[in-house]
Protein backbone atom coordinates (compact mmCIF):
# COMPACT_ATOMS: atom_id res chain seq x y z
CA UNK A 1 0.00 0.00 0.00
CA UNK A 2 1.46 3.33 -1.04
CA UNK A 3 0.64 6.81 0.17
CA UNK A 4 0.63 8.58 -3.19
CA UNK A 5 -2.47 6.71 -4.45
CA UNK A 6 -4.36 7.86 -1.34
CA UNK A 7 -4.37 11.36 -2.81
CA UNK A 8 -5.54 10.28 -6.26
CA UNK A 9 -8.06 7.87 -4.83
CA UNK A 10 -9.60 10.43 -2.49
CA UNK A 11 -9.65 13.17 -5.08
CA UNK A 12 -11.38 10.94 -7.62
CA UNK A 13 -14.44 10.48 -5.40
CA UNK A 14 -17.03 13.00 -6.53
CA UNK A 15 -19.44 12.59 -3.63
CA UNK A 16 -18.50 11.55 -0.12
CA UNK A 17 -20.66 9.36 2.02
CA UNK A 18 -22.48 10.88 4.96
CA UNK A 19 -23.34 7.49 6.42
CA UNK A 20 -23.39 7.90 10.25
CA UNK A 21 -21.48 4.64 10.78
CA UNK A 22 -18.69 5.78 8.44
CA UNK A 23 -18.42 9.14 10.22
CA UNK A 24 -18.34 7.42 13.60
CA UNK A 25 -15.61 5.03 12.42
CA UNK A 26 -13.60 7.85 10.86
CA UNK A 27 -13.82 9.92 14.04
CA UNK A 28 -12.56 6.93 16.05
CA UNK A 29 -9.63 6.53 13.65
CA UNK A 30 -8.87 10.26 14.04
CA UNK A 31 -8.88 9.97 17.82
CA UNK A 32 -6.71 6.88 17.87
CA UNK A 33 -4.11 8.41 15.57
CA UNK A 34 -3.92 11.56 17.66
CA UNK A 35 -3.52 9.39 20.76
CA UNK A 36 -0.64 7.62 18.99
CA UNK A 37 0.91 10.92 17.91
CA UNK A 38 0.74 12.42 21.40
CA UNK A 39 1.63 9.25 23.29
CA UNK A 40 -1.69 9.12 25.14
CA UNK A 41 -1.69 5.40 25.77
CA UNK A 42 -4.98 5.28 27.65
CA UNK A 43 -7.09 7.12 25.08
CA UNK A 44 -7.75 4.39 22.47
CA UNK A 45 -9.30 0.97 22.93
CA UNK A 46 -7.13 -1.51 21.07
CA UNK A 47 -7.57 -5.16 20.13
CA UNK A 48 -5.55 -7.45 17.88
CA UNK A 49 -7.09 -7.98 14.45
CA UNK A 50 -8.22 -11.26 12.92
CA UNK A 51 -6.92 -13.60 15.59
CA UNK A 52 -7.82 -13.04 19.22
CA UNK A 53 -5.11 -15.51 20.26
CA UNK A 54 -2.50 -12.83 19.50
CA UNK A 55 -3.09 -10.71 22.57
CA UNK A 56 -0.87 -7.71 23.03
CA UNK A 57 1.36 -7.61 26.06
CA UNK A 58 1.65 -4.41 28.04
CA UNK A 59 5.16 -3.98 26.66
CA UNK A 60 4.00 -4.26 23.05
CA UNK A 61 1.17 -1.84 23.73
CA UNK A 62 3.61 0.61 25.31
CA UNK A 63 5.93 0.40 22.30
CA UNK A 64 3.02 0.78 19.91
CA UNK A 65 1.93 4.07 21.44
CA UNK A 66 5.43 5.35 22.16
CA UNK A 67 5.60 7.47 19.01
CA UNK A 68 8.25 9.92 20.18
CA UNK A 69 8.48 13.58 19.25
CA UNK A 70 7.95 14.52 15.63
CA UNK A 71 5.34 11.83 14.91
CA UNK A 72 2.78 12.58 12.22
CA UNK A 73 0.20 10.75 10.14
CA UNK A 74 -1.85 10.76 6.96
CA UNK A 75 -5.30 9.15 6.89
CA UNK A 76 -6.88 8.21 3.57
CA UNK A 77 -10.35 7.38 2.37
CA UNK A 78 -11.87 4.41 4.21
CA UNK A 79 -13.79 1.51 2.74
CA UNK A 80 -16.58 -0.60 4.14
CA UNK A 81 -15.63 -4.20 4.96
CA UNK A 82 -19.02 -5.26 6.22
CA UNK A 83 -21.83 -4.15 8.48
CA UNK A 84 -20.40 -1.56 10.87
CA UNK A 85 -16.79 -2.35 9.92
CA UNK A 86 -14.43 -0.03 8.03
CA UNK A 87 -10.80 -0.08 6.96
CA UNK A 88 -8.66 3.07 6.69
CA UNK A 89 -5.24 3.28 4.95
CA UNK A 90 -2.73 5.35 6.90
CA UNK A 91 0.86 6.52 6.65
CA UNK A 92 2.73 6.96 9.91
CA UNK A 93 5.87 9.04 10.23
CA UNK A 94 8.01 8.60 13.31
CA UNK A 95 10.90 10.54 14.79
CA UNK A 96 14.31 8.95 14.76
CA UNK A 97 15.24 7.68 18.25
CA UNK A 98 16.78 10.53 20.19
CA UNK A 99 16.67 12.92 17.24
CA UNK A 100 14.51 15.00 14.93
CA UNK A 101 12.06 13.56 12.38
CA UNK A 102 13.86 11.81 9.57
CA UNK A 103 13.11 11.44 5.89
CA UNK A 104 12.99 7.65 5.63
CA UNK A 105 9.93 5.75 4.46
CA UNK A 106 6.78 6.01 6.55
CA UNK A 107 4.87 2.96 7.78
CA UNK A 108 1.71 1.82 5.97
CA UNK A 109 -0.56 -0.14 8.29
CA UNK A 110 -4.34 -0.32 8.12
CA UNK A 111 -6.65 0.78 10.89
CA UNK A 112 -9.90 -1.15 11.14
CA UNK A 113 -12.79 0.26 13.12
CA UNK A 114 -15.95 -1.58 14.05
CA UNK A 115 -19.07 0.32 15.05
CA UNK A 116 -21.29 -2.70 15.58
CA UNK A 117 -22.69 -3.45 19.01
CA UNK A 118 -23.16 -1.11 21.94
CA UNK A 119 -20.70 1.43 23.22
CA UNK A 120 -17.98 3.44 21.54
CA UNK A 121 -16.42 2.35 18.21
CA UNK A 122 -13.60 -0.12 18.70
CA UNK A 123 -10.27 0.38 16.97
CA UNK A 124 -8.86 -2.87 15.62
CA UNK A 125 -5.34 -2.82 14.25
CA UNK A 126 -3.97 -4.61 11.22
CA UNK A 127 -2.19 -7.90 12.05
CA UNK A 128 1.37 -6.55 11.84
CA UNK A 129 0.56 -3.59 14.06
CA UNK A 130 -1.48 -5.64 16.52
CA UNK A 131 1.42 -8.05 16.93
CA UNK A 132 3.74 -5.18 17.76
CA UNK A 133 5.63 -5.23 14.45
CA UNK A 134 6.04 -1.46 14.57
CA UNK A 135 9.73 -0.78 14.16
CA UNK A 136 9.95 -2.80 10.96
CA UNK A 137 9.57 -0.52 7.94
CA UNK A 138 7.57 -1.89 5.03
CA UNK A 139 9.34 -1.60 1.68
CA UNK A 140 8.22 0.97 -0.86
CA UNK A 141 9.54 3.68 -3.16
CA UNK A 142 10.68 7.01 -1.79
CA UNK A 143 7.83 9.43 -1.23
CA UNK A 144 10.05 12.49 -1.13
CA UNK A 145 9.48 13.42 2.49
CA UNK A 146 11.87 15.50 4.54
CA UNK A 147 11.91 16.70 8.14
CA UNK A 148 10.04 19.91 7.25
CA UNK A 149 7.26 17.92 5.59
CA UNK A 150 6.83 15.75 8.69
CA UNK A 151 6.80 18.77 11.02
CA UNK A 152 4.25 20.55 8.80
CA UNK A 153 2.12 17.40 8.72
CA UNK A 154 2.31 17.12 12.52
CA UNK A 155 1.06 20.71 12.80
CA UNK A 156 -1.83 19.90 10.44
CA UNK A 157 -2.64 16.87 12.62
CA UNK A 158 -2.74 18.98 15.79
CA UNK A 159 -4.87 21.70 14.21
CA UNK A 160 -7.40 19.26 12.81
CA UNK A 161 -7.60 17.51 16.18
CA UNK A 162 -8.36 20.89 17.80
CA UNK A 163 -11.02 21.46 15.13
CA UNK A 164 -12.54 18.03 15.78
CA UNK A 165 -12.41 18.46 19.57
CA UNK A 166 -14.10 21.90 19.39
CA UNK A 167 -10.98 23.38 20.98
CA UNK A 168 -11.42 26.95 19.78
CA UNK A 169 -8.49 28.41 21.74
CA UNK A 170 -5.93 25.92 20.42
CA UNK A 171 -7.20 26.32 16.87
CA UNK A 172 -7.05 30.10 17.10
CA UNK A 173 -3.51 30.11 18.50
CA UNK A 174 -2.29 27.99 15.58
CA UNK A 175 -3.48 30.49 12.94
CA UNK A 176 -1.15 33.02 11.33
CA UNK A 177 -2.19 36.67 11.08
CA UNK A 178 -2.65 36.08 7.36
CA UNK A 179 -5.13 33.26 7.98
CA UNK A 180 -7.07 35.39 10.47
CA UNK A 181 -7.31 38.27 8.00
CA UNK A 182 -8.84 35.98 5.38
CA UNK A 183 -11.87 35.07 7.49
CA UNK A 184 -14.34 37.03 9.59
CA UNK A 185 -14.71 36.32 13.30
CA UNK A 186 -18.23 34.82 12.92
CA UNK A 187 -17.09 32.53 10.09
CA UNK A 188 -14.02 31.47 12.07
CA UNK A 189 -16.20 30.72 15.09
CA UNK A 190 -18.51 28.65 12.89
CA UNK A 191 -15.60 26.81 11.27
CA UNK A 192 -14.10 25.87 14.64
CA UNK A 193 -17.49 24.61 15.86
CA UNK A 194 -18.14 21.62 13.56
CA UNK A 195 -20.36 19.77 16.03
CA UNK A 196 -19.87 16.66 18.18
CA UNK A 197 -19.55 14.22 15.25
CA UNK A 198 -16.74 15.97 13.39
CA UNK A 199 -14.20 13.83 11.51
CA UNK A 200 -11.59 14.33 8.80
CA UNK A 201 -9.44 12.71 6.16
CA UNK A 202 -5.94 14.11 5.61
CA UNK A 203 -4.04 12.88 2.59
CA UNK A 204 -0.70 13.32 0.88
CA UNK A 205 0.53 16.93 0.93
CA UNK A 206 2.84 18.81 -1.37
CA UNK A 207 5.53 21.44 -0.97
CA UNK A 208 4.46 24.84 -2.29
CA UNK A 209 7.74 26.58 -1.57
CA UNK A 210 10.41 26.57 1.09
CA UNK A 211 8.82 25.95 4.49
CA UNK A 212 5.28 25.99 3.10
CA UNK A 213 3.11 22.91 2.48
CA UNK A 214 -0.47 22.26 1.35
CA UNK A 215 -2.48 19.25 2.53
CA UNK A 216 -5.71 18.06 0.89
CA UNK A 217 -8.36 17.48 3.56
CA UNK A 218 -11.97 16.34 3.70
CA UNK A 219 -13.94 17.66 6.68
CA UNK A 220 -17.12 16.05 7.96
CA UNK A 221 -19.44 17.60 10.52
CA UNK A 222 -23.02 17.76 11.79
CA UNK A 223 -24.86 21.07 12.10
CA UNK A 224 -26.74 22.10 15.22
CA UNK A 225 -30.01 21.11 13.54
CA UNK A 226 -28.70 17.55 13.24
CA UNK A 227 -28.15 17.62 9.47
CA UNK A 228 -24.84 16.32 8.17
CA UNK A 229 -22.64 18.88 6.42
CA UNK A 230 -21.85 17.58 2.95
CA UNK A 231 -18.08 17.10 2.89
CA UNK A 232 -15.82 18.38 0.15
CA UNK A 233 -12.17 18.17 -0.78
CA UNK A 234 -10.33 21.30 0.33
CA UNK A 235 -6.82 22.39 1.29
CA UNK A 236 -5.00 23.28 4.49
CA UNK A 237 -1.80 25.31 4.13
CA UNK A 238 0.90 25.08 6.82
CA UNK A 239 3.86 27.45 7.03
CA UNK A 240 6.97 27.61 9.18
CA UNK A 241 6.93 30.73 11.35
CA UNK A 242 10.04 30.20 13.45
CA UNK A 243 12.89 27.79 14.03
CA UNK A 244 10.58 25.08 15.39
CA UNK A 245 7.17 26.67 14.97
CA UNK A 246 4.56 25.80 12.34
CA UNK A 247 1.20 27.48 11.88
CA UNK A 248 -1.91 27.33 9.69
CA UNK A 249 -1.72 29.97 6.96
CA UNK A 250 -4.84 29.03 5.02
CA UNK A 251 -8.01 27.35 6.24
CA UNK A 252 -9.93 24.77 4.19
Amino acid sequence: MLVTPLYARSRAIASYTTDPDYLSALAAANQFLFAWQSGERGTAVIMPANDTKHEMSREKLRKLLDSGSGAAYELGRGRKLGAGRYSFPVALFQAAPGGPPHSSHPYYPEIIVTTSGKGEPLVVLSPDLALGVWTRNKPGPSVGTDSDYILALAAANRFLHAWQALDYETGLVMLTDNAKRDISEPRLQAFLSPGPQAAFELIRGKKLQSRRYAFPVVLFGVRQDGKTIRPRLSELVVVRTGEDDWAIDKLP
